[in-house]
Formats: C-alpha cells, sequence, structure tokens
C-alpha cells in the first residue's frame, strides 16, 4: 500500500496509487482525518528551514514543502495557516522565477474559505 523512499537522506511514503490513497483517505472518519491532517502539517512545519534566501534553502524542493505543509493546514480545516503557508511558498517560486507556479499558489491561498479556522467551533473529540 506505501513504499518508501529517500530524499536527500529524509525517508518520504508514498501510497502505491491513488485509488489505495482515496479508499484509506475516505475509510477514516472525518474527525480522525482532520486530526492526522493537522498533525502532519505540524510534522512537515516543524521540519522546514528557515532560509532568507529561495535558492539557499534548495529552491524548488523548498517550495513543495511549503505548499505540502499548506495542503495539510486545508484538509485540517485550518485555513489561515494553510494561507500563511501558500504565500510563503509562492514567494519561494517567484524567488526562483517560477511565475506560474507562483501565480497557481497565490489563487489556492485566495480561494480559502475567509472565515475563521474551524478547528476550535468542531467538536472533535
Amino acid at each position: 500500500l506505501l513504499w518508501r523512499s529517500q530524499h536527500e537522506g529524509t525517508p518520504t511514503f508514498h501510497f502505491a496509487s491513488d485509488l489505495t490513497r482515496v479508499a484509506l483517505h475516505d475509510a477514516l472518519p472525518f474527525a480522525r482525518r482532520v486530526r492526522l491532517h493537522e498533525a502532519l502539517a505540524a510534522h512537515f512545519e516543524a521540519a522546514l528551514e528557515q532560509p532568507a534566501d529561495a535558492r539557499a534553502a534548495g529552491g524548488y524542493h523548498a517550495g513543495a514543502q511549503l505548499a505540502l505543509v499548506a495542503h495539510h493546514y486545508v484538509a485540517a480545516r485550518r485555513y489561515a495557516d494553510a494561507r500563511r503557508f501558500y504565500e510563503r511558498a509562492a514567494a519561494c517560486a517567484s524567488g526562483l522565477n517560477e511565475s506560474a507556479w507562483a501565480d497557481e499558489l497565490r489563487q489556492k491561498a485566495r480561494a480559502l474559505p475567509q472565515a475563521k479556522d474551524l478547528m476550535g467551533a468542531l467538536d472533535l473529540a
């Protein structure tokens, strides 16, 4: 169901197929999915370096990691955090002169709900 790879010494895990990913994701109760995505976002956020320059951070990889954190915050319904990480990823993409990618990331940030994050409003216990 999962396979493991290495990127710069860091283990990464991938689903064998999108069908597997969707089936496993949909089998989890909503509240558990939200908590898992929140935990993944926090884990990936903690692993990020805070470089001043996108090129010094490994360029594309750094932007992709920022976008990954944003993706998990969206799935955790933490829209303000997701917006912040999409904007950071867009800034990284702009620093690499990747304007199409930067525009895509900014659009994702703008498309997020403007209301307060829903985590506090939901009883997920």
